[in-house]
């Protein structure tokens, strides 16, 4: 049996043990042992505690960029054209005087009333084709317009950005104006514009027209199995704007939806291992280099996009391969290669056919709103700070 024992640890360990507390659901007394298994001394959690206040988030946050890096030197292009989507999401974080001082609330609701839990609000650029990210925000206050500007600034030219239907306004359109060669893709509300609301009753198919300050071209795409219409507004040149293209393109921001899902589940991303918004920022990094790098290599050993008109694709079991990487972190601390190959062949091994739009369901809410009050909102204003 293991003997604990208040103990330093070594950048190694302090760094492979902070990977796995981030990718897993359990404790630290697991990831400690986990780290340790070799040997018969097991550091207490405090000095856990403590080792972590000494490094930065800033460090996962460098790794993150690195494989971003490496990927976007050489980034797959489709058509001569980057494809990115932007889209955003909240995580609820534990209610710790700490985070509360550093400005983090509950998410706003009705009668000047906040949720009792603090949430911290996510801006995500991602690149559909490799599927990993670009770039990320995260702020203790929800503006999606200014997080899509900031990461608007981290897309290159020759680009095409894709939008979901919250983000289409004047401001969106008037950033992608000042970026040369950046075209949006974004779906359209029918109270975006009048001449957006006028296409939406007009039943065309498509129409050129000036709107939110520019010339944009409207389409009119069909779900095909639901026949749900959707209306879609974009920049791209002409030779793009055949109705299955636009729809096949616009499909391709669901990789966007597909991350975040793997950021929640797989990586298990409600769950957090800190009070401290160093030690949360540590964890949210850490699970996206890990997601990062496996999607990398997914991405690197798998086929390339070639028509996205194409109904067929392959794809690997990802949430195999990502704990193949957590089950070999101390490997790939040690010695990289012999992890890697070990993940190829995950790779290549769970490979299978799929299909585009192979099943399809009316859009519900799986959780509807309760009929009674709710007890667990706060006033937002003169709201008292969480004891320690």
């Amino acid at each position: 049996m293991a003997i604990r024992q208040k103990s330093s640890f070594s950048a190694d360990n302090l760094i492979h043990t902070i990977l796995h507390l981030s990718a897993s659901p359990y404790g630290a007394d697991i990831s400690l042992e986990k780290v340790f298994k070799d040997t018969e001394e097991v550091p207490f959690r405090s000095s856990l505690s403590k080792a972590r206040d000494r490094i930065s988030s800033g460090f996962f946050e460098d790794q993150l960029k690195g494989v971003t890096n490496f990927l976007e030197e050489n980034r797959p292009t489709y058509g001569n054209l980057g494809i990115y989507a932007i889209d955003g999401h909240q995580l609820t974080l534990p209610l710790t005087k700490d985070l509360y001082e550093k400005g983090y609330s509950g998410r706003k609701l009705e009668n000047d009333m906040e949720s009792h839990t603090l949430k911290a609000y996510v801006g995500h650029c991602c690149n559909v084709i490799s599927q990993t990210t670009v770039s990320v925000t995260f702020n203790s206050t929800l503006n999606e317009h200014r997080d899509r500007s900031v990461l608007l600034a981290s897309v290159p030219e020759s680009s095409l950005v894709i939008y979901d239907r919250l983000y289409l306004s004047q401001d969106l359109v008037s950033d992608h104006i000042r970026c040369k060669k950046v075209y949006f893709l974004a779906r359209c509300r029918t109270n975006s514009s009048k001449e957006i609301a006028d296409f939406f009753k007009s039943g065309k198919e498509k129409q050129t027209t000036q709107t939110l300050g520019t010339t944009l071209t409207l389409v009119r795409i069909k779900h095909p199995l639901s026949q749900d219409e959707s209306v879609m507004a974009t920049n791209l040149p002409q030779s793009w704007l055949e109705t299955n293209h636009i729809a096949n393109l616009y499909q391709m921001r669901w990789e966007s939806e597909t991350f975040q899902k793997d950021f929640i589940i797989t990586a298990h991303g409600k769950i957090w291992h800190s009070r401290s918004e160093n030690g949360i920022l540590q964890e949210f990094f850490s699970k996206l280099w890990l997601l990062n790098a496996t999607r990398a290599l997914m991405h690197l050993c798998g086929e390339k996009l070639k028509d996205i008109n194409d109904r067929g694709y392959l794809k690997s079991n990802f949430r195999l391969c990502f704990h193949t990487l957590i089950s070999g972190l101390k490997k790939w601390m040690e010695s990289p290669t012999n992890l890697m190959i070990r993940l190829i062949r995950a790779i290549k091994r769970t490979r299978e056919k799929r299909r585009k739009n192979s099943r399809s369901y009316k859009r519900e809410l799986k959780s509807p709103g309760s009929k009674y009050a709710y007890n667990n909102t706060v006033p937002t204003v003169n709201r008292p700070p969480p004891k320690r």
